[in-house]
């Protein structure tokens, strides 16, 4: 009687493809702060799995890049983070080499869970360019069933803490005049805007200070008679506000109060005009305000 032999052909690390498959799924765990790194062919998915705490902000950074001979483009890659501690599932833009076919507005790489819990992370490499390579009878039984397109995948997610700063004027959080009432948060370019509020003082002299990780910018508003607030424009006491800052660059606006009343601040990420990459950074910034008292001149001088 003749002996068998057995073939069992494996895929990348953590997954096994039976023969004659061209897909499959690479499942790992990720941990925020750590980097997972590994290579997936063509119509393989990766799917990550990710605890998460309810509040947090979380951004995601995932790229691809060809090491395939014969494949020197992507189709435009789109994740996805789902599971029961979101609201609704996040799209999220990969980078990758090429990028074609997809438009990377409108997706954000920013998350924020309602509950604690753990996320599902997915995205699946599919090839818009390829041709023909050569290599061993060994290597082209590969091609055929693991798909002629090989890429590294990296996958980064980063907590960015409890941030609980107001996205509407009407849940403004309040800054309290002095060191101690400084806040702390993160934005991402393209959201919409945070919102603050603090109390002024007739003829009393103020100084705004702002430091970010990128552009932000903070302008004052005041309300309308239909209701509505209108930024970059004076307060009903007719105070003007306009700083920004960068990486690097913090921002300070010193101004005199004409009259008792409270300010309302709106931040954005971003400087205004610029085009925004979908996986851009999340800005992370810090805002306060203090009372600047006038120096005392000595008699005499």
């Amino acid at each position: 009687m003749g002996s068998l032999l057995v073939v069992v052909l494996l895929g990348p690390p953590g997954c096994v493809q039976p023969a004659g498959s061209t897909v499959g799924t690479v499942q790992i765990e990720v941990v925020p702060g750590e980097t997972a790194a590994g290579d997936l062919f063509s119509g393989q998915e990766l799917r990550a799995t990710m605890s998460v705490e309810a509040g947090h902000v979380y951004h995601i950074t995932a790229s691809l890049t060809a090491v395939t001979a014969g494949s020197t483009e992507f189709d435009g890659v789109e994740g996805v983070v789902s599971g029961a501690p979101l609201a609704e599932p996040v799209e999220f833009f990969v980078e990758s080499p090429g990028g074609a076919g997809l438009d990377g507005s409108g997706l954000s790489n920013t998350f924020v869970p309602d509950l604690d819990g753990q996320v599902v992370i997915e995205f699946v490499l599919a090839s818009t360019q390829t041709t023909e390579s050569t290599g061993s009878a060994l290597e082209s039984i590969r091609r055929l069933i693991r798909g002629s397109t090989r890429a590294s995948y990296e996958l980064l997610v980063t907590d960015l803490g409890f941030d609980d700063n107001g996205t509407v004027p009407e849940d403004a959080v309040t800054l309290a005049v002095g060191i101690e009432g400084e806040r702390t948060g993160s934005i991402s370019p393209g959201d919409e805007a945070d919102y603050f509020m603090f109390q002024v003082q007739a003829d009393t002299t103020y100084q705004l200070t702002l430091e970010s990780t990128d552009s932000v910018h903070v302008t004052s508003g005041a309300e309308d008679r239909f209701g509505q607030v209108n930024f970059g424009v004076a307060t009903a006491g007719g105070l003007a506000i306009d700083v920004s800052s960068s990486a690097g660059r913090p921002g300070t606006s010193e101004f005199t109060a004409p009259a008792a009343e409270e300010v309302l601040l709106r931040l954005t990420g971003g400087s205004t005009g610029d085009s925004v990459s979908p996986s851009a950074p999340t800005i992370q910034y810090a805002i306060g305000v203090v009372e600047v008292v006038p120096e005392e001149i000595p008699e005499g001088e």
